[in-house]
């Protein structure tokens, strides 16, 4: 409990800096891999070859090198859905597997995830194929970035605005829309 606390009291404001801080101060806490995490989804808000570049600039020291190198290749390769035996996976522009067909649907990739549904139930899944976002919504939109105003913020002022991944979502049958980002978790508001 005790680390948690401090997991929270250290990143206030939830920003790419303090979750780096916190990482690089606390390397036995176990929150340290959520920390980078953090960091690594902040920071490489798109995977344009400058953001990358940067990104590896500014953290050096960031412990998973290899999961931003297959991310980084994957994230700028052509994923196509594809059908076999009434399964749906996704193949690059040369037909090349990378996602095996194993989904009753999907959708394509949108901010590096995707829709997809088993058994009636619709989640998200990575470019590996990792189930990033369980199989728990009746529907489930593509990500998109809104934008939130900050706290504190002057109504209608640009510049006080926070960009935000977010999706729409239902885990109702009636199909009442929450919002989620992109770990799952419910948004006090849906972004704008």
């Amino acid at each position: 409990q005790a680390e948690k606390m401090i997991y929270s009291l250290s990143v206030p404001d939830k920003s790419e800096d303090q979750y780096a801080a916190f990482a690089r101060k606390y390397q036995n806490s176990p929150y340290y891999k959520d920390a980078w995490y953090e960091v690594y989804k902040l920071g490489m808000f798109n995977f344009s070859e400058q953001t990358y570049n940067d990104f590896k600039s500014k953290y050096p020291d960031y412990p998973f090198r290899d999961e931003l190198e297959t991310d980084y290749k994957l994230q700028n390769t052509l994923f196509l859905p594809f059908m076999k035996d009434s399964m749906w996976g996704f193949i690059n522009d040369t037909g090349e597997v990378f996602i095996a067909p194993k989904f009753d649907e999907v959708s394509s990739f949108n901010e590096g995830l995707a829709v997809a549904s088993l058994n009636g139930k619709y989640g998200y899944i990575n470019k590996t194929g990792k189930v990033v976002i369980p199989f728990k919504y009746t529907v489930a939109k593509p990500f998109r970035f809104g934008f939130y105003e900050k706290a504190g913020a002057k109504a209608g002022d640009l510049n006080d605005q926070k960009a935000i991944l977010f999706a729409g979502a239902s885990v109702q049958a009636s199909g009442y829309e929450i919002c989620i980002d992109t770990k799952g978790a419910v948004l006090a508001k849906c972004p704008a």
